[in-house]
Parts: C-alpha cells; sequence; structure tokens
C-alpha cells in the first residue's frame, strides 16, 4: 500500500484544553467558540488550566478567531492585560444551513412560536414566563439539561402549562422542517458574560426557514444588524414583540426576505471565509 504525502496549510485549534501540535507546518489558527475562561467551570474545566493552554495558544498562533464581537474584545483585553503580541482576533460567527425552499410542505408556518435547542440556565425564563402569560401557543424542542433544582423547578412549570407543547429532543434531520412551521421563533438568552460571547445557532436557523425572530439583546444580534430580528431583553416588551410579530400576516416576500439574509450566513460562507484566510 502506497503512502499518501499531505502537507498540511493550516491547523486551527477550537478546544479549551487543546494545544497547536508541534512540528507541523501551516497557518495556525486559534478558533475561539466560547467564553472558555468565564464559562469554564459551567464546561467543566479547570480555568486555571484553560487559562494557561489559551494564552500559550494566543502566543503560537498566526490568526485569532472567535465566535463573536464581544469575545474578540474580551481576548483584546486578556492580551492587552498580559502584554501578548498577538494577531487582532478577527470575528467568525456559527453559520445556519442553506435555507429550504417554500415549495417545500413543511415551509408553512403555523400560528404556534417556538424555542429549539437545549433547556438549560442560558435561557431566560422569566422572559418565557412573559411569553406564556400572553396565551400564545409555544412550541419546545430540545432536551432539558439544568444544573440548579430552582430552575429545574420553574422550567419544569414553563412546560407543564397548558399553552406549551415540549417535546424533547429530535432527531436532526427534522429539525429544518420544525423550524419552518413555526411562526415565530425565539432566543430567549439570559444577559450573562458567557452568552454576551456566545452566537446563537438558532438565530439564523429560524431566519433560514423563513421564520420571524425574537430576540433577547445581545452582541451577536447586534453583529447580524438586521430589522428581521426584533430585539429587547425586557420581559413584558418581549412579549408584546412576540405576538405582534405572530399576527403578522405570513408574506410570503418577507419569509423570502429572511431566507435571502440567512443564505448569506450559511456554512459554506463560513468555510469560504477561513479557507480565504488560509490561502
Amino acid at each position: 500500500m502506497s503512502e499518501i504525502k499531505v502537507e498540511a496549510i493550516g491547523v486551527l485549534v477550537s478546544f479549551p484544553l487543546a494545544s497547536f501540535p508541534k512540528d507541523l507546518a501551516g497557518t495556525k489558527i486559534l478558533y475561539v467558540t466560547d467564553d472558555w475562561l468565564g464559562g469554564s467551570e459551567q464546561l467543566g474545566f479547570s480555568k486555571a488550566a484553560v487559562h494557561t493552554v489559551l494564552v500559550s495558544n494566543l502566543k503560537a498562533a498566526d490568526v485569532v478567531m472567535t465566535v463573536s464581537p464581544f469575545l474578540s474584545m474580551q481576548l483584546d483585553g486578556l492580551s492587552s492585560e498580559l502584554k501578548l503580541t498577538t494577531p487582532s482576533p478577527r470575528v467568525l460567527p456559527n453559520g445556519c444551513p442553506a435555507p429550504l425552499s417554500p415549495a417545500r410542505p413543511e415551509s408553512r408556518h403555523e400560528p404556534v412560536v417556538g424555542v429549539v435547542g437545549q433547556l438549560n440556565e442560558r435561557l431566560d425564563l422569566n422572559v418565557l414566563e412573559a411569553v406564556r402569560s400572553t396565551g400564545v401557543d409555544i412550541r419546545v424542542i430540545g432536551p432539558r439539561v439544568e444544573a440548579t433544582r430552582g430552575y429545574q423547578s420553574r422550567m419544569t412549570a414553563f412546560l407543564r402549562s397548558p399553552n406549551v407543547s415540549w417535546f424533547d429532543a429530535i432527531p436532526a434531520s427534522k429539525v429544518p422542517a420544525e423550524l419552518a412551521r413555526l411562526g415565530v421563533g425565539l432566543t430567549p438568552y439570559a444577559d450573562t458574560a458567557f452568552n454576551r460571547a456566545s452566537f446563537p445557532l438558532k438565530t439564523l436557523e429560524y431566519l433560514a426557514a423563513g421564520v420571524a425572530v425574537v430576540s433577547t439583546d445581545l452582541p451577536s444580534v447586534r453583529w447580524l444588524a438586521s430589522d428581521l430580528i426584533r430585539v429587547s431583553s425586557d420581559p413584558t416588551l418581549f412579549a408584546h414583540l412576540v405576538t405582534a410579530a405572530l399576527e403578522e400576516k405570513d408574506d410570503e416576500a418577507l419569509n423570502a426576505r429572511r431566507r435571502k439574509f440567512a443564505s448569506n450566513h450559511t456554512w459554506e460562507h463560513r468555510a469560504d471565509e477561513l479557507l480565504a484566510i488560509l490561502n
């Protein structure tokens, strides 16, 4: 069997405790995907270990990328504090699948608002409870992974509400069709340092399905800078925005504009951005 020789053009590190391999050629890219330091306990890692590896990788990196603008500012601050001569971080956010065709039957929206993803302390229950109080039908899709008893109790009460349907985890292949049935998609993230540094997948995935979006105020939402996303972190106003979006006529031209916006943020586009850096 003949040996295949491959020369690396780049090496990308995107795990909190992974270091750049030695003696491997190519552009060294550090891709920070979350607030690894601030969220180390939440992620199950030693903060001291994460700090040591992060500083070492910052020193070695040719390119530093982050998933959000807030995270870029954090790393800039860390580099300045430690007097590191590191490249200025670039933002390479999360992406979304290619939008569904409007001709598909599952692209018909229903008069229901939805939350898709893991159910844990990252979600703002004050906001969700305010939406529940409006009486709109709410569809929740995702596994429960709460860590604290108080939050678990409140989440249980929320999911048992008469106007809330919970479907737990579903196969990834079924997610696009479920998203496309929603009338409004919610990104109800709590205002925490970890969430401010994140870039929620669900926001772009709702838009890719042609669905209206209401989100709490996050740097990632501001970075997208689109009037297609209604934004508020005030529970009462958030709930008002949800009902207003749900009452709008299902306008295919507007749905198409959402899909068009998302088409500029697909994973393929993100891959092209990464390849452009390597080339």
